[in-house]
């Protein structure tokens, strides 16, 4: 039970400055992408209604330059924890397309706040 409790206690850092964290992670962003590339923070940190035990931090990365292979999805994400220097903070990175963006995402999120 210590160990679950430290560790939401750990996490509870990136919920209460989770603009900072996403404004490092656009850096990297634009570094990887280059500078079409933008971030959307979107969901209950957004909203202010996050729980360290139960959410995550959705972070939507835009940009045309999106790998369409998953392997090389997944390196970009690890890339972005490694870059965090914490693989398991509770940033969920989603990737899309502008068009991707424009025809889906943006449909469903209900609260966002664009970071870069």
């Amino acid at each position: 039970m210590e160990l679950v409790l430290a560790s939401t206690g750990e996490l509870e850092k990136y919920f209460k400055e989770w603009r900072w964290y996403a404004e490092k992670i656009c850096v990297k962003v634009k570094e990887l992408l280059g500078d079409d590339a933008s971030v959307i923070v979107f969901g209950s940190v957004v909203r202010g209604e996050w729980s360290s035990s139960e959410s995550d931090i959705d972070i939507l990365i835009i940009s045309d330059k999106i790998p369409k292979e998953p392997y090389k999805q997944a390196e970009l994400r690890v890339s972005l924890r490694e870059f965090l220097g914490d693989l398991f903070a509770p940033f969920e990175f989603h990737l899309a397309t502008w068009r991707e963006y424009r025809e889906w995402y943006s449909k469903f999120i209900d609260a966002e706040e664009k970071i870069c």
